[in-house]
């Protein structure tokens, strides 16, 4: 089955039965995660580019509902510099109705209608999502022909297999360094407490999970992976 035609289906039969609301916003796990995402985020990008954003162009890959780019809104980013691209057309329906009219949204593959080259070029849970390696490879090269030069590059995934989805796949740091061989200075951090655990233990507060995060650093099953240009 084609790689694409697979995620589609995937994503499709996942709305369909209800598993999004999994990830509902009613639940206290899924406030603990976007908050530790955030902060992953925020410090991956204040090491790169320091206290400002404002001028950044950014091009985030499998954006859907462009959450990514609304937060880069909020911490002083540009919407006009900011471009979201999805295999999903729904997902970016959801996008352009929730976000700035300014961002520009693509639906497809990263080709020569998404103009010029960015400072950043994103990827969140993109590549666990891809199984075939070719695949990966294709997409690793196409977001880095999208880099400037000494523009960066951001990968957030996770770094463990799911014992309970063989859709997706880890990425390890052996995988990126395949990917982006030659990239002139790298940096990762890892966090979050594994989703499992966390969606039993978190209840009203946090400081249990973040306490286990910190002692035991093998329950951190995500990671933020940067690469420059």
């Amino acid at each position: 089955m084609n790689e694409l035609k697979r995620i589609r289906e995937i994503y499709k039969a996942r709305d369909l039965g209800g598993k999004r609301n999994l990830y509902a916003w009613h639940h206290p796990y899924e406030h603990y995660f976007d908050a530790m995402k955030q902060r992953m985020i925020s410090v991956a990008l204040h090491s790169a580019y320091g206290a400002s954003i404002a001028e950044l162009e950014v091009l985030d890959v499998g954006c859907g509902t462009g959450d990514f780019l609304r937060t880069l809104i909020s911490w002083g980013g540009d919407p006009k510099n900011l471009v979201g691209t999805d295999f999903l057309a729904d997902r970016l329906e959801q996008a352009r109705a929730m976000s700035p009219a300014e961002i520009k949204w693509h639906l497809g593959e990263i080709t020569s209608e998404i103009e010029g080259a960015f400072d950043l070029v994103s990827a969140h849970t993109v590549f666990s999502s891809i199984l075939d390696d070719d695949v990966r490879k294709s997409l690793a090269l196409d977001m880095w022909d999208k880099i400037k030069p000494n523009g960066w590059l951001m990968v957030f995934d996770f770094r463990y297999n799911s014992p309970y989805n063989d859709n997706v796949r880890k990425v390890s740091r052996q995988d990126l360094n395949k990917l982006w061989p030659h990239s002139k200075e790298q940096f990762i951090q890892t966090g979050l407490l594994a989703p499992p655990l966390s969606r039993r233990i978190i209840k009203n507060n946090f400081w249990f999970a973040e306490l286990l995060t910190a002692l035991f650093p093998f329950t951190r099953t995500h990671f933020i992976y940067m690469a420059r240009k």
